[in-house]
């Protein structure tokens, strides 16, 4: 991150105090550089786009996506101003933008879902939001222009997650190939594109959406399974709790459900999902608190799902649950 240049911009537009300016790096940036911002009077948050990903495998991504994550917190705020953070300034130049600081009590839901599966409100509140987003951009068309980023979505999210995993698993390949052409062409919506509870916020009053530079007019069912596949993995972490995980499972689709009304979503989800957990253990992203027992187990069912024939979101998580209990 060019520090001194941000301050300077941030300075010249009243944002900060150079002179008494703070920077402290904050957790969780894989994609972006992300640090609080501190004078005297003013805290705030500046994220800037890295054009390489902090993962193991080389991960190379346009920092324009900034740009689009801006325009995404835009149109949400639009439809619920709590349920985004303020943007308070904004450098495509430099590829970042400032945002208010979002303090305790609000805190980041994986942290709180890997000790405990906690209340099933917040998975409701959260597709709740979902569906409104989703509902609220059907087919616009503008929005389809604004947010035509299929190379963008496909240079983070279907070569990273399904096309390299594809090649770690050769039985499946081609059918998993021909899901990523299948997924990418059904452009229906706007599309967070990261809809996971690390970039959520949740308090008792407000839930907040965070890190949506993968912004997408896309399909659906990537949002939807991209948050139904961290309950099925915290399942499968804390499987003495599985139960309850799949509550939230629950709760969060008959929210969202509501709010969208009908659609072929949960068609998709049958060979998505599956394909999504496969993903979080084979692809270039795995995540961090599988060991390798419980990283078998989600290789096994999402292979075995994959090569059946479609089925409801229930009977899938049905089976999943079967499997850990079984373990």
């Amino acid at each position: 991150m060019n520090t001194p240049e941000i301050l300077r911009r941030l300075a010249a537009h009243g944002l900060i105090d150079v002179a008494r300016a703070i920077v402290e790096p904050l957790a969780g940036g894989v994609s972006s550089d992300i640090c609080l911002v501190s004078d005297d009077a003013h805290r705030l948050v500046v994220k800037q786009a890295l054009p390489k990903l902090r993962v193991a495998a080389e991960w190379f991504a346009d920092p324009i996506r900034n740009r689009y994550e801006q325009a995404y917190i835009s149109f949400v705020a639009g439809l619920d101003a709590s349920a985004v953070p303020h943007i308070l300034y904004c450098d495509d130049e430099l590829s970042f933008f400032a945002m208010e600081y979002l303090a305790p009590p609000l805190e980041n839901w994986k942290t709180r879902l890997l000790s405990e599966p906690a209340s099933p409100q917040w998975a409701a509140k959260a597709g709740e939001i979902l569906g409104k987003i989703h509902a609220a951009s059907w087919d616009n068309d503008a929005l389809k222009k604004q947010f035509d980023t299929t190379a963008n979505f496909h240079e983070l999210r279907s070569e990273p997650y399904f096309l390299y995993t594809a090649e770690r698993h050769p039985a499946v390949a081609e059918q998993m190939r021909a899901h990523v052409t299948a997924l990418e062409c059904n452009r229906r919506c706007l599309v967070h594109g990261d809809f996971s509870p690390k970039n959520i916020l949740v308090s008792a009053e407000r839930m907040v959406l965070l890190d949506c530079e993968v912004a997408w007019f896309g399909n659906p069912a990537f949002d939807t399974g991209f948050l139904l596949n961290h309950f099925f993995l915290k399942a499968a972490h804390r499987p003495e709790q599985a139960a309850k995980y799949m509550e939230l499972a629950d709760a969060f689709w008959k929210k969202y459900i509501l709010h969208l009304g009908e659609n072929n979503v949960e068609q998709t989800l049958s060979w998505l999902l599956p394909m999504l957990l496969l993903a979080r253990v084979d692809g270039k992203s795995p995540v961090e608190y599988l060991n390798p027992a419980q990283q078998e187990t989600v290789r096994r069912f999402a292979l075995a799902q994959l090569q059946v024939a479609p089925q409801s979101l229930d009977a899938l998580r049905r089976k999943w649950f079967d499997s850990l209990e079984k373990v």
